[in-house]
């Protein structure tokens, strides 16, 4: 894909040949999350915080396998090489509906736990700034509770969160140490009883 047009002439035929990115046909699709600096006004009024990332959010998520013709790349990785063709299954970063198609993953994903989860598939919903989450609870046991149905809500989709921070180390006991981030968990405040 090319960024924006891309204009040159063709001394041959003399002509100018005008191409376009394959992007600017896409859909960008309306902004559905909460603008960052919301979702930072509320992760500040909380008493106990955690932040995660969810690992490689768009190749996570799926391009349905008749839009795939869409992503359509030519590859090779020597110029002598045969130039080989590709489809590609998944969101791909820096495509114009990426951001878009990621983030309505999470609100079908917030809106099909409600039921299940009320509390935690409005953080899903309203909490998360790209696949970044920012949020907490009043309460430790509230925290707690979240925390564990949102790590439900987001492994049913397979978004893996991981790099979790917080300002209390109770919220971080029984997470793997390869989930965590080794160099962000000094953040995390020592335990007060």
């Amino acid at each position: 894909m090319t960024i924006g047009s891309a204009c040159s002439y063709d001394f041959r035929e003399h002509r100018v040949i005008v191409s376009h990115e394959v992007g600017s046909y896409f859909c960008h699709g309306p902004s559905i999350q909460n603008d960052l600096i919301n979702i930072i006004s509320r992760f500040r009024i909380h008493k106990y915080v955690i932040s995660a990332d969810i690992e490689k959010m768009y190749r996570q998520i799926w391009i349905a396998d008749k839009d795939r013709d869409l992503q359509r790349i030519l590859w090779r990785a020597n110029p002598e090489d045969e130039v080989k063709e590709f489809r590609l299954k998944t969101v791909t970063y820096g495509t114009t509906p990426a951001s878009y198609l990621a983030t309505a993953c999470l609100k079908k994903l917030a809106d099909d736990s409600k039921p299940q989860f009320p509390n935690a598939s409005i953080a899903v919903a309203t909490d998360f700034y790209m696949d970044d989450y920012l949020g907490g609870a009043q309460t430790i046991d509230e925290a707690v509770k979240l925390n564990n149905e949102i790590v439900s809500i987001t492994n049913a989709a397979g978004f893996r969160l991981r790099k979790r921070v917080s300002n209390d180390n109770r919220l971080l006991s029984g997470i793997p140490n390869e989930v965590n981030d080794p160099y962000l968990t000094w953040m995390a405040a020592p335990s007060k009883h």
